[in-house]
């Protein structure tokens, strides 16, 4: 799917659910700023709690951002169906099984891709540990921006909404950044001396360099979720 079709199928639909939330939803967003002036290439990064997550995610940005189009990686399940896959397709979406596209996303066209790293819809306080795919994704690509965001209150949000009960939903963004400078905060020099030597040709580290990558984007979302 063209970038420009999938541009304004993302912000005609954005505009809907922008509209939907004032009307039949408390919706409230914190932290706008820490991502003001940021454009491509961005790895957003939310906990999933319900359907609405992704297009809630999208409302992140303003229509004018230079982050368009936004990117999704989906459950492989969706793409099933020939007219289910088309419309995910539209909104930018891709399986799960398709890895070489989240590459081809971030280090060709320079792209913002979202993930919901524990991988399905999942609820609890704090978000399940992240997969280890996405630790990959970020030592592979260790000085791409990742911005953490907390979503809480869209469980049964949908159904509340038809049922005209304005769930509460508070969507909190975090502020950006490198898996280069975490891992230095971590103070694991290990990982950061592949990120310098490596990734260059894009080596996506050890499993233990992996998991810790994972961890941190897990830890990131989880102190927002707690605030």
């Amino acid at each position: 799917m063209q970038d420009q079709t999938v541009t304004k199928a993302q912000k005609c639909l954005l505009v809907f659910v922008n509209v939907v939330l004032r009307l039949f939803a408390r919706f409230r967003v914190y932290g706008r700023e820490n991502i003001e002036g940021f454009r491509e290439p961005l790895i957003v990064a939310a906990n999933h709690r319900g359907l609405l997550d992704p297009p809630l995610v999208g409302t992140a940005f303003s229509l004018e951002a230079r982050v368009f189009p936004l990117r999704y990686i989906a459950k492989p399940a969706f793409f099933g169906r020939p007219i289910m896959a088309f419309l995910f397709h539209l909104y930018g979406a891709f399986s799960a099984t398709e890895f070489r596209k989240a590459i081809h996303c971030l280090r060709d066209d320079g792209g913002t891709l979202v993930i919901f790293p524990e991988g399905k819809i999942a609820g609890g306080e704090q978000m399940l540990d992240s997969k280890l795919g996405v630790g990959m994704l970020a030592m592979m690509f260790p000085d791409i921006y990742i911005v953490p965001i907390s979503i809480v209150g869209t469980e049964n949000a949908i159904k509340n909404m038809l049922l005209l009960k304005r769930p509460h939903i508070t969507m909190k963004i975090g502020k950006p950044f490198t898996m280069r400078e975490a891992l230095r905060d971590h103070k694991d020099p290990v990982s950061e001396r592949h990120c310098t030597k490596q990734c260059a040709i894009r080596k996506a580290g050890t499993r233990a360099q992996q998991e810790k990558a994972a961890s941190i984007i897990t830890d990131a979302i989880n102190r927002y979720l707690e605030q």
